[in-house]
């Protein structure tokens, strides 16, 4: 067990930030995805960019959310 949980500490400095899709592509009006709340440039962009920049978008998520819903 605290092997196991070592390994999963250690592996986390490798792993890059995760893609915010949920696998519920639809574009709206403004041409941001319905399911994860990215632009089109961001979903395109995605692969190539950092971990600065992909976590700067998914901190943008929540307030994305919130809007979204009081339309």
């Amino acid at each position: 067990m605290i092997l196991a949980r070592w390994r999963r500490s250690r592996w986390r400095g490798f792993v890059s930030t995760l893609s915010p899709c949920v696998g519920w592509c639809q574009l709206d009006e403004q041409e941001r995805c319905r399911g994860c709340l990215r632009d089109v440039d961001e979903i395109r962009q995605w692969r190539d960019w950092d971990d600065n920049q992909r976590r700067a978008v998914m901190e943008q998520l929540p307030q994305r959310r919130a809007a979204q819903q009081k339309e």
